[in-house]
């Protein structure tokens, strides 16, 4: 059975089990390691530690009634294949989700996301396993800390950046994006991000070459790439459309994507992801269709 197959077990599970050790005052906390790196974006700046989500305002923190809907991205070009605990304020670790919860005992490889599960809304720390973890003890980075996910809230987690950075490389955390996936019927919602660690600014957009019609100006990394202050563009739906990219403000294209098609009432999130020099991924694009729990790699 596919993980997507699994997922509305996967949220089941989850959520129930958090609620049950949200409610149990006497657990202790789980925490292994030390600080994280990531975990905040807030306002356009990616910021360590935990708390609000970039393209949204959050919301309270821990207890909050009502659920939060999350999804887990591996974009880090140099990591393996990973799992990972959620662990509830004042409660212990729950995971790992894809081995003991989701039965997925291969975890999640780059590069790829899990579907969009539940969990009550509030305050966790969130443990980074390897695949092959059987428990929540040992964290494979330290743990991101403080995460508050609101009530009514979507968003996608997205490990980035290199484990072993070079010069150059920006180096792993885990940064929080809040997502919206409401479609006015007839059109296309698309945003891009930019999670690749050594590429510079970039200038996305349609076309290529001399034809290039800029959408997304001056993105620089780890950012949602914004139009008029809109983290989304609202489109017509795209048959055999050429996008590409570029160093931003200049005329070279870095990637080149032909016959792209989206088709109507679909939200859509472009993440630049691999290196840009091709050590140890190719620069290329990973396009996940929001509404469907579908993602596609596209490029190099």
């Amino acid at each position: 059975m596919s993980m997507l197959a699994k997922s509305s077990l996967f949220v089941s599970v989850l959520a129930l089990a958090a609620a049950a050790c949200g409610d149990d005052s006497s657990s202790g906390g789980g925490g292994a390691g030390g600080e994280a790196q990531g975990g905040e974006a807030q306002g356009g700046e990616s910021q360590g530690g935990g708390g609000e989500a970039q393209g949204g305002s959050g919301g309270e923190g821990g207890g909050s009634a009502g659920v939060a809907t999350v999804r887990v991205a591996h974009l880090s070009p140099d990591a393996p294949a990973v799992d990972f605990c959620v662990i509830p304020q004042g409660g212990d670790p729950i995971g790992p989700v894809l081995e003991a919860v989701a039965g997925v005992p291969e975890g999640l490889a780059f590069p790829g996301a899990t579907p969009y599960l539940e969990l009550p809304a509030g305050m966790y720390d969130v443990r980074i396993l390897l695949a092959d973890a059987t428990n929540c003890d040992t964290g494979a980075v330290p743990d991101v800390t403080g995460i508050n996910f609101a009530a009514d809230t979507t968003y996608t987690a997205a490990a980035i950046g290199m484990l072993t950075p070079e010069e150059g490389d920006e180096a792993f955390e885990l940064a929080l994006f809040e997502d919206d996936n409401t479609v006015e019927a007839g059109k296309v919602r698309v945003r891009f991000i930019h999670a690749s660690p050594d590429t510079p600014p970039v200038d996305v957009g349609l076309n290529s070459g001399k034809a290039f019609v800029p959408v997304w100006t001056n993105v620089v990394y780890p950012m949602i790439g914004l139009v008029g202050g809109q983290a989304y563009v609202s489109v017509d739906p795209l048959t055999d459309a050429q996008l590409s990219a570029r160093a931003s403000g200049t005329t070279a294209d870095a990637l080149v994507l032909d016959g792209v098609t989206i088709p109507t009432d679909q939200v859509v999130t472009v993440f630049a992801i691999g290196n840009l020099d091709g050590d140890p991924e190719a620069l290329r694009v990973l396009a996940c269709l929001d509404l469907s729990d579908t993602c596609l790699e596209l490029g190099n």
